[in-house]
């Protein structure tokens, strides 16, 4: 065997042990080299491939544009070239090539050299992930939310586009950023005082009320959550998602709702308030009239004792002006003036405390919301609300107080706590009126018994009745919104539901229900005198 045939022979199993499949293609564009590797790509042997046209390969609907590739190869330099080619098994099935591709000058005529392997599991992988990609930042885009993520060095690679719309930013601004880095204009100390709390522990946490700046520069509220992502088949931190949501517009609306909830509480009270206030001026009105025809009749009456005394000086006065005045202190009753005159100014004065007490307490109740908690009187807070409510509970409750006199100030929002008060006296005088209406001796009276002390950490508020009570069945609903089990007409269902926002919510306290020891429901309210982590 000559030099020429065993050049051949290598080159021939050189080729047949690639892996890659190898096709050499002519200047008239048939197939002369087609290895092993090509055989099983497409299906052909070498026999009955080679001398055929290369197109045969590809598609009908690729030819055209084929064939000018091929042209174009053959007339260039040794230029490599990688692309991806459709293609056609002999069994007519379809697949995706990928092939490099080079033009080879030989003494015997230009050929091109086409080294491929089968991408078609590869690159129906790749699409797949691609449309999952695709559709993942579909879903990810229409969420309402606004989405953050950060890597594991802190580097921001998610930031869709209600965090965008939240913040005023584009994404190219953030994407690629470490996290302190990107123009967020959001409370920095408080999301990594969260960070650091949690991050380690790799616990979700819930930031309630996050300040930020929005786009047109006015303050906001966003309620977020920072959600570590870890890894715990590999034991390793992946990163945090922040999921968020503006909640500037929920919290206005929840406070307009808050304080028309309230007047609607007060316009409830009002003409109790009003009888409450009636009573006293009334008798006080009375007082004042009586006063004055007292005052007139006595004013007569010293001006005659007067006369009589300047008679008497100058030696002019007799036994007749001493029977005179005698008998009209018969007709006035000066005895009865005397002993009547001073208890009708101190009712009158006690009338005009009663309504300097409630209108007072209406000033109280009625003060603005404000946004940072103040130093609160807890047993005075209930006192108000006592007076507020009187005309609810004074026909079918008597108020057994037992407040702590040591009881320390409390940090608080007032208008929130006076509110919440109100509604579970309220309600307590409500059950009591279901317990005792239809009873036949209508002087029955329940009791309502307030309380107060101090407890761990915090006030506690406990106000019972024996009405009815809660069954337990229901305890679990009676503060949700709109839950009542009153008849229609009689209960919105959101007393409760806003004492549990303003205890729980407003100041991370606890509200629970029990059986009082009285017979009926026990409400206790624990108001926490330092800030806590997170509501009980």
């Amino acid at each position: 065997m000559g030099e020429l045939d065993n050049f051949q022979l290598n080159t021939e199993l050189l080729l047949n042990h690639i892996l890659d499949g190898v096709v050499v293609i002519d200047e008239q564009q048939r197939i002369v080299v087609f290895n092993v590797a090509a055989e099983k790509i497409f299906g052909y042997t070498s026999d009955e491939i080679i001398g055929q046209s290369a197109l045969q390969l590809i598609p009908l609907s690729a030819h055209d544009s084929i064939e000018v590739s091929l042209n174009k190869q053959l007339n260039s330099s040794h230029e490599d070239r990688r692309r991806e080619i459709p293609s056609i098994t002999k069994d007519q099935r379809e697949i995706m090539i990928e092939t490099q591709t080079s033009t080879l000058f030989t003494d015997t005529g230009i050929y091109i050299l086409s080294i491929f392997r089968d991408i078609t599991e590869q690159k129906a992988t790749i699409d797949q992930l691609a449309k999952e990609h695709t559709n993942n930042l579909l879903l990810l885009n229409s969420i309402g939310s606004m989405l953050i993520k950060i890597d594991d060095t802190d580097v921001i690679d998610l930031f869709n586009p209600v965090a965008e719309r939240t913040f005023g930013v584009p994404k190219e601004q953030v994407v690629g950023k470490r996290l302190m880095e990107a123009p967020l204009s959001w409370d920095w100390k408080k999301v990594y005082k969260e960070i650091a709390l949690k991050g380690s522990k790799h616990e979700v946490t819930h930031i309630e009320e996050l300040k930020f700046k929005k786009p047109d520069d006015s303050k906001g509220l966003m309620e977020i959550v920072i959600h570590p992502i870890y890894d715990e088949t590999e034991d390793k931190y992946k990163g945090i998602l922040f999921l968020g949501e503006d909640i500037t517009k929920k919290q206005e609306t929840a406070i307009l709702k808050a304080q028309a909830q309230k007047l609607e509480s007060i316009g409830e009270l009002a003409a109790g308030i009003a009888h409450e206030i009636n009573t006293p001026i009334q008798y006080v009105a009375s007082n004042l009239e009586f006063l004055a025809e007292s005052y007139q009749d006595s004013l007569e009456y010293i001006e005659k004792v007067e006369n009589m005394l300047t008679k008497l000086a100058t030696g002019h006065g007799d036994q007749d002006s001493i029977q005179v005045l005698a008998q009209m202190k018969e007709e006035l009753d000066f005895d009865y003036l005397v002993e009547e005159v001073p208890q009708a100014i101190s009712q009158s004065t006690s009338g005009m405390e009663k309504v300097a007490t409630i209108v007072g307490a209406m000033k109280t109740f009625s003060h603005p919301s404000v946004n940072e908690k103040v130093p609160v009187d807890i047993n005075e807070a209930l006192n108000t609300a006592i007076s507020i409510s009187t005309n609810e509970w004074k026909y079918v409750a008597k108020i057994e107080k037992h407040f702590d006199p040591n009881l320390p100030i409390t940090p608080a929002f007032p208008n929130e706590l006076n509110h919440a008060f109100l509604n579970l006296i309220v309600n307590a005088s409500h059950a009591l009126e279901e317990k005792f209406s239809s009873a036949e001796n209508n002087d029955i009276k329940g009791i309502i018994d307030i309380r107060t002390c101090l407890t761990e950490n915090a006030v506690e508020i406990c106000v019972s009745d024996n009405g009815s009570g809660v069954p337990e069945a229901i305890r679990d609903k009676i503060f949700d919104q709109f839950f009542t089990t009153k008849q229609a007409g009689k209960g919105t269902g959101q007393g409760l539901s806003i004492t549990h926002a303003a205890i729980v919510v407003k100041h991370k306290g606890q509200i629970s229900v029990t059986d009082s020891p009285m017979g009926g429901a026990k409400f206790i309210v624990k108001i926490p005198l330092k800030a806590t982590e997170a509501a009980a």
